[in-house]
């Protein structure tokens, strides 16, 4: 079923969502704008409560997403390139 829903989103392409969409998975690879943002809002004293939360919860996404669930399951990505499937964006 997973495999189904894979190769239905590969037929769907157009050249501009393809670009906005390649950047902004760029931008969120790694957490690096989320973790940026957190850091920002750490700046102001009005935000600061706001930016210890954002740091936090990116905090606990790592340590049980990551650390925990990936290793527990330990399952490959289905979406790896194959002859069938392939990656839009050059990693």
């Amino acid at each position: 079923m997973e495999f189904a829903i894979l190769d239905f989103l590969q037929t769907i392409h157009n050249p501009v969502l393809d670009a906005v969409m390649c950047a902004l998975s760029a931008a969120g690879n790694g957490g690096l704008l989320w973790i940026l943002l957190g850091i920002a809002l750490l700046f102001w004293k009005r935000t600061r409560k706001e930016g210890i939360i954002v740091l936090l919860i990116l905090l606990g996404c790592l340590i049980v997403g990551n650390l925990i669930l990936k290793n527990a399951v330990a399952r490959p990505r289905p979406c790896w390139p194959t002859s069938k499937r392939w990656g839009l964006c050059a990693r």
